[in-house]
């Protein structure tokens, strides 16, 4: 299942998506590219546009360098605070 069907099914119909969610085997590599990292650049992609692309309020902006590394260093720390979770 993709990963925007899977979100709408959670959303729409939790009880019976995390039962079918427990019964599929745990395979890490297909755990982190299809739903951690994905999921992880959202924010920093995010941020970079609104710090570096718009500016605060119109009067200040991040350079480009900053922007771009803000957004690595929020993505690596997503990933890192995920493989600490233990659900």
């Amino acid at each position: 299942m993709n990963l925007v069907a899977r979100a709408k099914a959670i959303l729409m119909t939790p009880k019976q998506e995390w039962a079918a969610i427990d019964t599929e085997p745990l395979d890490v590599t297909a755990l982190l590219t299809g739903y951690v990292i994905p999921l992880a650049l959202i924010g920093p992609i995010a941020r970079f546009i609104g710090f570096s692309v718009l500016g605060f309020g119109g009067f200040f902006r991040l350079s480009v360098g900053m922007g771009i590394s803000q957004a690595i260093l929020g993505f690596v720390l997503a990933i890192v605070a995920c493989s600490f979770w233990r659900g």
